[in-house]
């Protein structure tokens, strides 16, 4: 074996290893090899004491709580906690990234850890990175060629091309091959006219659905009828996929009915968002093009109608800081029998507020009093004496319920019985139109000039004469004013109405007046409250005077017919069945009889009129009666009721009433000579107004004023509501009413959701009989224990015995 030196081995290899050359070139390849490494954000290396926590970003020298300083330092071991819970929160990208940074750290306090606070809130209230310490964002790629849908399209045209190649084919002929494809581009749209009411039935809706989307909705839907449900949602989709090419029918009445029933701006929006309703401001500028389309006119109006108008103050205390600026006016509102129905198609136009107040303008006309007043030198003249059994067809209909009373209790009200029973032909169902209102005092003589100014205007447009219903204050200047006028003048021939309804508040006043100290105060106690009963004989509770003094006079009857037919007393705890008929007269049998076959529909009215059974009752037993004629629309009865109430308005001092009323039943009886137009109408029932299509609705004009235009003023959709009262709003909120009671209306038919009262009078029902009952039988036993028919014809107070002077003669009136 040979052994050689290493020294020798290896010295070339020690000599290439500190060469300077070869260690140069050597860092030249490493450099070239680490500038080709990409840097990404994840594989830069992090310093909790450089970077932030959040963005990741290099943190500010400046640390503390200095001004303009935004970096701070983890001062709390509780912050760590906050910061996991928040990522778990969040569960986004950026979560990902703060959660993978604290899990190489267990103290951040102690690592000294560094945050922005701008970060740090956009993280703690789930935003995203701000941008100030965002990575610029990498410009996203753009594909080359065609979409996928697009070339699949491109594909179809190409391949029905090619097999049509033989036929010329035109524009119209790919429009019409691709409409199946595009059904909801090919929907036709006009939004140069508002859909009107006729388009929300069923069948109308359907139509703005597209075919497909009609399928698609019946397979979701479930149940036996689901049309409206497809209806209102295929809308929706509708109205959001195009909402600027289609005005839907559903969409915009839903927002019309809302608007007019609660006036609403909050809910409109609200629903509006979800894409069920039109917007409020849609619906604002509908009621403006419904108001200017409308203007003063009364829609659809036939020749042979029946016009009249009624004017009432209206008054609003509007909640002003100094307590100025309330609004108290004339309101005015024409009725229209038999009614005339329906809107004009509305055009979809730009109108201003100030366009819309000029349309419901009325001139203002001083009123200048003449010297020679007229009035002071009227001579009141005899009037023609009525009675009202030859004028009144329901005598014996009336006498025929109280005296089946105690044998078939419980009965019907009156008002109840009557409209079972009662049928005749009547004029039909009213319309009514608001006009502008007059923003002056409606005492003021120049505000009832210009009311009467205008109503005459407005009739002769129509060519009809002016009739016109006040209550008794302004009845009274009316008359003034028109009687003052030249002959020439157009006012003479306005036909001048009281108010029928005023008329009977003064007239239970009246009663309640002229018995006071009777013990009427008492009797009603047991019933009603204290309070209530002193509303009721002021003549203020219409609906609770009426009722309680038919149930006073209804026990009144019953000890009549005790003394005069035998009959026995019911009691509470007696039914229909159990009743003791056995010791009555014959005859009054014979009247309950009567009674059964006239209810249940095998007599009429005339054969009850002509019984000869209700004949001789009549002849035993007066009996006074409430006339309440404007139900059935009875002229003559009409008259004859006001005539029997003058002498308890002069006894119970009601002199205006007495005064007013006089006048008018002296104008009225000469009404067939000087206006036999009027008096021909009036004769045929359309004195009174209807709002329900029945026999038995009859109202009294000034009471429909009360119960349209003022409960609709200060109802939840009124202008008392949130509207304002100003005089744009309320043109706005008066000519735009019957376009949107045509929407409100349609909707309520639409969707069978309305308010709707039953066909059943209320005082029909079961618990009102049975409520009445109860009541009319403590009246009795009340009036049982203090009898007022004795043989002392002293005036006395039932309840405390106390006798009036022998002069007091208010019994006479």
């Amino acid at each position: 074996m040979e052994i050689t030196d290493m020294r020798e081995e290896h010295w070339s290899t020690k000599k290439s290893y500190t060469n300077p050359k070869y260690i140069a070139l050597a860092n030249k390849d490493i450099n070239h090899e680490t500038t080709n490494v990409p840097t990404l954000r994840s594989k830069v290396e992090f310093d909790f004491k450089k970077h932030c926590l959040f963005c990741g970003q290099l943190a500010d020298a400046v640390i503390g709580r200095k001004r303009k300083s935004d970096v701070y330092p983890v001062r709390t071991s509780e912050f760590q906690c906050k910061i996991e819970d928040i990522c778990r929160q969040r569960e986004d990208e950026w979560a990902l990234e703060v959660r993978g940074r604290l899990a190489f750290v267990q103290d951040l306090h102690a690592a000294d850890a560094l945050y922005h606070q701008t970060c740090s809130v956009n993280f703690r209230t789930l935003k995203q990175t701000p941008l100030a310490f965002s990575p610029p964002a990498k410009k996203a790629k753009t594909q080359a060629g065609r979409k996928s849908s697009l070339s699949e399209s491109f594909l179809f045209a190409a391949k029905y091309l090619q097999q049509n190649e033989d036929e010329q084919i035109t524009v119209a002929d790919l429009v019409k091959k691709c409409q199946n494809t595009v059904e909801l581009m090919m929907q036709t749209s006009n939004k140069a006219l508002y859909p009107s009411p006729g388009e929300l039935s069923a069948q109308n809706n359907m139509k703005y659905v597209p075919e497909s989307l009609q399928t698609l909705l019946q397979t979701i839907f479930s149940g036996k009828d689901t049309r409206l449900k497809i209806m209102s949602i295929g809308q929706s989709i509708v109205q959001a996929a195009a909402p600027r090419m289609f005005m839907l029918p559903l969409q915009l009445a839903l927002g019309v009915q809302l608007h007019h029933n609660f006036s609403s701006r909050f809910l409109i929006d609200t629903l509006n968002s979800l894409g069920f309703c039109s917007s409020y401001t849609e619906i604002q500028k509908f009621e403006c093009c419904a108001a200017a389309e409308k203007g003063n006119d009364i829609p659809n109006f036939v020749a042979e109608s029946f016009l009249q108008y009624v004017a009432d103050n209206v008054d609003h205390n509007s909640g002003t800081l100094d307590g100025n600026n309330t609004f108290h006016g004339m309101g005015i509102m024409a009725a229209v029998t038999p009614g005339s129905f329906g809107t004009k198609p509305i055009p979809r136009i730009d109108v201003t507020s100030e366009q819309i107040a000029l349309l419901a303008k009325i001139n203002i006309s001083y009123y200048k009093p003449l010297e020679s007043n007229q009035m002071a030198s009227c001579i009141y003249s005899n009037l023609r004496k009525m009675n009202y059994k030859d004028v009144d067809c329901s005598y014996m209909v009336n006498l025929l319920w109280k005296v089946s009373w105690p044998l078939r209790s419980p009965m019907p009200g009156w008002s109840g019985y009557m409209q079972m029973v009662q049928e005749g032909t009547y004029p039909g169902k009213s319309s009514f139109v608001f006009l502008p209102m007059i923003d002056l005092n409606p005492s003021d003589l120049s505000c009832i000039y210009s009311t009467l100014k205008f109503i005459c205007k407005e009739a002769h447009r129509y060519q009809k004469p002016p009739v016109v219903t006040f209550d008794q204050p302004l009845y009274w200047k009316a008359l003034c004013i028109v009687t003052n006028e030249k002959t020439e003048s157009d006012l003479k021939q306005i036909v001048l109405r009281l108010g029928g309804f005023h008329t009977e508040m003064s007239f239970l006043g009246s009663i309640g007046r002229l018995m006071g100290g009777s013990g009427l105060h008492e009797v009603l106690e047991t019933v009603y409250a204290s309070n209530a009963v002193n509303h009721m004989l002021s003549g203020k509770a219409v609906s609770r005077a009426v009722r309680g003094f038919m149930m006073v006079e209804n026990a009144l009857h019953i000890l009549l017919m005790k003394e005069s037919f035998r009959v026995s007393l019911p009691s509470a705890h007696e039914t229909d069945t159990e009743a003791d008929s056995s010791e009555c007269d014959e005859i009054v049998e014979k009247a309950c009889e009567l009674y059964d076959r006239f209810v249940a529909g095998e007599e009429t009215t005339e054969s009850v009129e002509q019984s000869s059974i209700l004949s001789e009752i009549s002849t035993k037993l007066e009996a006074t009666k409430e006339k309440f004629s404007e139900r059935t629309g009875n002229w003559d009865l009409h008259l004859s009721s006001i005539q029997e109430m003058l002498p308890f308005f002069v006894a119970a001092g009601h002199n205006l009433y007495a005064k007013s009323a006089y006048v008018y039943l002296s104008m009225m009886q000469r009404l067939e000579i000087e206006h036999p137009e009027v008096y021909r109408h009036f004769k045929a029932g359309h004195h009174v107004l209807r709002r329900t299509d029945r026999f038995w609705s009859g109202l009294s004009t000034d009471l429909t004023i009360e119960q349209i235009l003022m409960r609709s003023v200060k109802s939840s959709g009124g202008l008392t509501r949130g509207r304002g009262m100003g005089e744009s709003q309320r043109a706005q909120w008066i000519l735009s009413m019957p376009a949107c009671a045509d929407y409100n209306s349609a909707m309520q038919d639409l969707t069978g959701v309305g308010y709707c009262t039953s066909d059943q009078h209320k005082e029909a029902t079961r618990a009102r009989k049975e409520r009445d009952r109860v009541d009319t039988l403590a009246i009795l036993e009340y009036l049982t224990e203090r009898n007022p028919f004795t043989n002392d014809v002293s005036l006395r107070n039932i309840e405390t015995g106390v006798k009036a002077e022998p002069d007091v003669n208010v019994d006479k009136a």
